[in-house]
């Protein structure tokens, strides 16, 4: 059977030549390979494909697809600050942006022609890709997907209507930008091929959804736990949340982890969030320390057990970090700075 990678109908050539077999591998294995390159990193498969023009020819160009197919999502990279209040998307950057590598440590700089001049800001960051908000005057508040290094974008519908609503007491001008102040966004692909975005509005607990076939944004009917930050993973939404005690007084709270899918046709042919489902559950003595300084744990939800998810500094130190395969990479020095403030925005691409 071929590679999904590797176009079918292509033979393989004999030749004497030992130095023009790498360039006639089978198709077979030219799939194997670039499928084991796009396991690890994007750029890895992109460097393979340059090799020569028959492993370019026999594989599938990222472009175009980069958000579209989850195989070319450039995961474990981070959006690096210049320093100097230098932010991404600085007029004095010339539209360049680097991104480090967090398991090799290789730095890449990308052009973004359109970050900060053409008023697009990063807000969130998912499966490798950019959440940009466009904060212009006429608070349309328009919102791409963009892939970082192929440069291809998703629309979805503006945000300003949605904000419009839930902060009309608010200025016009500050709608978009405290709408999207702290949001956990999440992607997902139904078997149709259509892309669906889930926002987590943390500071109001609300979850707002699109496809990028809507023109307008579905609000979730029910409020969600804004105590701890959401997370994003896989297309999915996990929350904590931490029900009315039925317990008799002095009785230790109990935090349940919830998962949220993406949303599901119901039989009327209307999108609906699901029911979310609860996955674990976490005695609040593991997940509260109120003695202390501020600091990040890992939580394993199958023994129970709690353990130091970074080195022993604050949330405001200035201590490197180290990271481990299945964590939420993220470290003291990597939180999110105001945008709109002039200050350095850090994006972990997960």
């Amino acid at each position: 059977m071929s590679s999904p990678l590797a176009p079918a109908g292509r033979k393989r050539r004999l030749t004497s030549d030992p130095g023009s077999c790498w360039a006639s591998l089978p198709d077979d294995l030219l799939g194997v390979v670039a499928s084991r390159l796009l396991a690890g990193d994007l750029l890895d498969y992109v460097r393979f494909r340059a090799v020569c023009t028959t492993w370019r020819s026999g594989t599938a160009d990222p472009r175009g697809r980069g958000v579209a197919d989850p195989r070319f999502h450039p995961r474990r990279w981070m959006m690096l600050p210049e320093g100097h209040y230098l932010y991404p998307g600085h007029p004095n950057l010339g539209g360049f942006v680097r991104f480090l590598n967090l398991d090799t440590g290789a730095l890449v700089r990308a052009r973004i022609p359109f970050l900060g001049v053409g008023n697009f800001w990063p807000i969130d960051s998912v499966d490798g890709l950019l959440l940009l908000l466009r904060d212009t005057v006429d608070q349309e508040g328009a919102l791409r997907l963009l892939h970082p290094f192929t440069r291809d974008i998703i629309e979805f519908p503006p945000i300003g209507a949605l904000a419009s609503r839930l902060l009309s007491s608010c200025p016009a001008t500050l709608r978009n930008r405290r709408l999207t102040r702290s949001v956990c966004s999440s992607v997902s692909l139904d078997a149709a091929g259509a892309i669906t975005l889930m926002l987590a509005i943390q500071h109001m607990g609300l979850v707002a959804f699109a496809t990028s076939m809507d023109r307008q944004w579905t609000l979730s009917t029910r409020e969600w736990a804004s105590l701890y930050p959401p997370l994003s993973f896989q297309g999915k939404l996990y929350m904590v949340d931490t029900p009315y005690p039925r317990t008799s007084w002095g009785q230790e709270k109990i935090h349940e982890v919830l998962q949220l899918d993406p949303p599901i046709m119901q039989e009327d042919g209307v999108l609906a969030l699901p029911q979310p489902k609860l996955i674990a559950t976490i005695p609040q003595r593991n997940l509260v320390h109120p003695h202390g300084p501020p600091h990040l744990a890992l939580y394993h939800l199958s023994s129970g057990s709690l353990s130091p998810a970074i080195d022993p500094c604050s949330l405001y130190g200035g201590a490197e970090e180290w990271y481990s395969e299945g964590m939420h990479r993220i470290g003291p020095c990597q939180m999110k700075k105001n945008k709109f403030n002039n200050q350095a925005t850090v994006h972990i691409l997960r």
